[in-house]
């Protein structure tokens, strides 16, 4: 099992690609325009290749509560507990 850190860097990564940039990204900061920057589009994008990444299924209405990359990664430690 992956600790929460080892899969907040591996979001980040799956983020940098997906936005071009090389900057480091807060885990903490907003997901949305206002923080990181994912638009809608890219958002489900992200989603997208984090399923493929972790072999997991997200419900559009459980990815809608993710405000942060911490979010995701304590869903993701979640899933893997089950």
């Amino acid at each position: 099992m992956a600790s929460i850190h080892e899969i907040n860097k591996k979001l980040c990564d799956i983020i940098s690609t997906k936005l071009q940039t090389n900057e480091a990204l807060d885990v903490t900061e907003s997901l949305y325009e206002d923080g990181i920057g994912l638009d809608s589009i890219v958002y489900v994008e992200v989603i997208c290749m984090i399923e493929t990444q972790f072999g997991l299924e997200i419900e559009p209405d459980i990815f809608n509560e993710f405000e942060t990359i911490t979010d995701i990664s304590t869903f993701i430690m979640e899933q893997y507990k089950k």
